[in-house]
């Protein structure tokens, strides 16, 4: 008898339970951040690429965001860019306008570019911009 009590009495595990919200959208986007250290005496060489680059990248229909952080003591920009999805940045990266930034800025960098990426949640980007 002891032991039928213990058993009605242990926890009940219930599986699961997926957000509703992400359920309903069930996929990622893409979080590219993009790291460059500037040679002072380039720095506005770089800015106009920079801003031609920006407001390109903002028009693409598979971009959600794209946003540029700048360090001015170090001269270091860090640019962030949302996408739909990785496929849709890969693709990006072999457009014309990608390429010449990258022939742009190639000279005018202290180091090599840093680039991070990192898939969030779809249903965080539809939340937090509906």
């Amino acid at each position: 008898m002891l032991q039928i009590v213990s058993l009605l009495r242990s926890p009940h595990l219930e599986p699961l339970k997926e957000d509703t919200l992400a359920g309903t959208y069930n996929s990622n986007i893409l979080l590219v951040q993009r790291q460059m250290s500037v040679k002072d005496k380039d720095a506005e060489e770089f800015q106009q690429a920079l801003k031609i680059y920006t407001e390109a990248t903002a028009c693409q229909t598979n971009n959600l965001h794209v946003s540029v952080q700048t360090l001015p003591e170090r001269s270091c920009f860090i640019m962030y860019e949302f996408w739909q999805d990785r496929l849709s940045w890969m693709s990006y990266l072999q457009s014309p306008i990608s390429k010449t930034f990258q022939r742009c800025i190639i000279d005018v960098l202290e180091d090599p570019e840093m680039v991070a990426t990192m898939l969030l949640p779809a249903s965080w980007w539809i939340m937090n911009n509906n």
